[in-house]
């Protein structure tokens, strides 16, 4: 290992490429100054993110022990309780991993990629000089949050975090700590999610159908079942909804008996009433797996909606703006940081599927105001979220931490 090179500890908790957390590491590492920065990118299991990183020459590090901080919301349960015992576990796990990596690395800087990941500050030792970034990606209370482990958050960021970077101004905003934090806007990446693809084919349509895409799966905060309710609304003849990530997988035997028992007892998740309304509503409303060819998939649709329920920062709404496509999203968050309401795409309300609906028809049936909000949203989205300017501000706190 060279001693010119300042060594960066990148803490990465997903090894696959699955989210907008993997895909921008990579193409930041592909950015990275490699005559002034020797990475070292650590993650929990292996996978596909590890293995491009490895292509790039870059040294990987597998430990089980990373992982995010996902706190069970609030209540009384409490199942709430035993899960958080858990979690206290597994984060004193982590936060031993982290110092007896750094003991070895010895890295000058220490880039922890997610803000679920924020407690893997406290392994850290502060005394050999390793400074540490930490990349607010997730909106701090997405998993729930009390007073308790609010103050855990804050007294740790305190003491333990030297810079925050932000991917908006709410996401800074939500997490707190303005003294220490900026805004490094994520951008577009269609480097690894590009390629072939006939969105009729994977839609299964023998005919041109105006179609809608949502790429929030079965997430519940991502909002899919409001894209379902807004679609059979519409009166646009012969639109198709196409769900991304709305097939279900199989996941470990523990979580299937326990989905099991969940629906057994009368309750549906929210993937099964989303299959409920797939198979009420066969001609509009297509369940598809994800794809990694996302920037074809934008490119044949007409329209790309994100109807959140839970604020957080909407990469296909990005992506479809540095398309020229118009996208449709719930207001609140960072949904005007990415759309220009009426210039260059629509926000409506959260959990309102009558306001989805209208705003899909009328951009369907307006085809010259469908080209001006994609026209204006690619110059407004590459104005915005430009990677080389991304990239220099990142280059920058660097060499402030770790001159």
């Amino acid at each position: 290992m060279s001693s010119s090179r300042k060594r960066v500890l990148y803490l990465q908790h997903s090894a696959d490429l699955d989210g907008g957390a993997s895909f921008s590491l990579l193409e930041a590492l592909r950015r990275l100054d490699r005559s002034r920065y020797e990475p070292l990118v650590v993650a929990g299991g292996d996978g596909h993110l590890l293995r491009a990183v490895k292509m790039l020459g870059i040294d990987v590090f597998v430990c089980s022990s990373i992982r995010p901080l996902l706190w069970a919301a609030p209540s009384e349960n409490p199942m709430t309780s035993a899960h958080d015992m858990l979690l206290r576990v597994l984060a004193r796990q982590g936060i031993r991993a982290v110092r007896a990596i750094c003991a070895w690395y010895r890295p000058a800087l220490v880039h922890v990629n997610s803000s679920v990941m924020f407690h893997l500050a406290a392994g850290v030792d502060r005394s050999s000089g390793a400074r540490v970034v930490l990349h607010v990606r997730e909106h701090w209370r997405m998993g729930g949050s009390s007073d308790r482990r609010e103050r855990f958050k804050n007294d740790l960021v305190a003491n333990r975090v030297d810079a925050i970077v932000g991917i908006s101004e709410t996401s800074v905003r939500m997490f707190g700590f303005a003294d220490r934090s900026r805004v490094i806007y994520s951008w577009p990446n269609f480097r690894d999610r590009d390629g072939p693809l006939e969105l009729g084919n994977v839609l299964g349509l023998r005919h041109r159908h105006p179609v809608v895409l949502d790429f929030g799966g079965r997430l519940a905060h991502k909002g899919a079942l409001d894209s379902c309710r807004a679609i059979r609304r519409a009166a646009t003849p012969d639109v198709v909804l196409g769900i991304f990530g709305g097939v279900r997988a199989r996941r470990g035997r523990l979580y299937e008996l326990a989905r099991s028992l969940f629906l057994a007892a009368g309750r549906k998740t929210y993937g099964a009433r989303m299959d409920a309304f797939a198979a009420e509503a066969p001609q509009r409303i297509r369940l598809l797996p994800f794809v990694c060819q996302v920037k074809s998939a934008i490119e044949q649709a007409a329209v790309v909606v994100s109807p959140f329920t839970f604020p957080h920062f909407s990469c296909p709404a990005m992506e479809a703006g540095a398309l020229g496509k118009p996208a449709i999203v719930s207001d609140g968050g960072e949904a005007r940081e990415i759309v220009l309401h009426g210039q260059t795409g629509l926000i409506v309300p959260p959990g309102d599927p009558a306001a989805l609906a209208q705003a899909i028809d009328a951009i369907l049936s307006q085809p010259e105001l469908t080209d001006l909000l994609g026209r204006n949203a690619r110059q407004f989205i590459r104005q915005r979220f430009d990677p080389d300017r991304s990239m220099a501000e990142l280059h920058r706190l660097y060499a402030e931490l770790a001159p």
